[in-house]
């Protein structure tokens, strides 16, 4: 997943799946973007397998959008999750606690 940090502050995501647990925390600085990676999943070929989630997100501080401009401050993380996938992003201010 493609996520675009428009906050003033530095953002931490992740990817997770109920089944394999979540991927590794990336630190997204503003006005910065970044591809997110889910959990590893296995290997296949010698490479490496990663739960994969499409789409894109841009926080920012502003309210939520139509466009997926979503809101993001201290205190309020951003979880979505694909209805009935077990799969989704977490996105969190870089000094709240890990969910």
């Amino acid at each position: 997943m493609r996520i675009t940090n428009n906050t003033s502050f530095k953002v931490i995501a992740y990817i997770f799946h109920y089944n394999y647990g979540k991927g590794a925390l990336v630190e997204i600085f503003p006005q910065q973007t970044a591809e997110v990676e889910g959990p590893l999943i296995g290997r296949l070929n010698d490479g490496d397998c990663y739960v994969y989630l499409p789409g894109k997100v841009t926080c920012h501080e502003g309210g939520d959008t139509a466009n997926n401009h979503l809101h993001l401050s201290r205190g309020n993380s951003i979880t979505t999750e694909n209805e009935g996938s077990g799969q989704g992003v977490r996105i969190r201010h870089y000094l709240d606690k890990a969910i």
